[in-house]
C-alpha cells in the first residue's frame, strides 16, 4: 500500500489537464484600392526564445497577453447565439475585447499599407482546425 502511493506521489497522472485544442489566430490583409485583397498574414507570433528569456522576457509577456485577448474575444464571440450577435448590441464586455484585439491588429499594421489615400486593411479571428478553417469575426475594411 505505502509503495502504491509513494508510486503515485512520484508519477502522477496527468489526465486532469484539459485537452488541448486549436487556438484562435489574429490575422491581418491590405486591401488594396483596385478592389483585390492581399493573404491573410498572422499577427500574434512568438519569437524564438534565448537562455536569458527565461528571467527577463517583455516580448514573450506581450505575446502571451495579445494573444489572451484573441482567445477571450473568440470564446466571448462563440458565446453569443449567432442571431444575437447580428441584430442585438453587442454588451460592453464584448465590445471592449473587440477594441483591444483590434488595436493589437492595428499595431502591426505596415506603415506601406496606410501610405496610399485609398489604402484599407482589414482583420479576422480564425480557428484553425484540421477539417478547414472556421472564421469567427471579419472586420470591414479599415482605413
Amino acid at each position: 500500500m505505502l509503495r502504491a502511493t509513494v508510486l503515485r506521489l512520484l508519477f502522477p497522472s496527468w489526465a486532469f489537464f484539459d485537452v488541448a485544442g486549436a487556438s484562435p489566430v489574429l490575422e491581418i490583409r491590405q486591401c488594396r484600392p483596385n478592389g483585390t485583397v492581399g493573404p491573410w498574414l498572422p499577427v500574434v507570433r512568438a519569437e524564438p526564445r534565448r537562455w536569458w528569456q527565461m528571467v527577463f522576457n517583455p516580448s514573450g509577456t506581450r505575446t502571451l497577453a495579445e494573444q489572451t485577448l484573441v482567445e477571450r474575444l473568440s470564446t466571448e464571440l462563440q458565446a453569443l447565439d449567432a442571431d444575437a450577435a447580428l441584430d442585438a448590441p453587442m454588451n460592453a464586455a464584448v465590445r471592449e475585447s473587440m477594441m483591444l484585439v483590434a488595436h493589437v491588429a492595428e499595431s502591426r499594421v505596415p506603415l506601406q499599407w496606410r501610405s496610399d489615400a485609398d489604402a484599407r486593411w482589414q482583420w479576422h479571428i480564425v480557428m484553425l482546425h484540421d477539417g478547414g478553417d472556421l472564421e469567427c469575426y471579419c472586420s470591414p475594411a479599415i482605413r
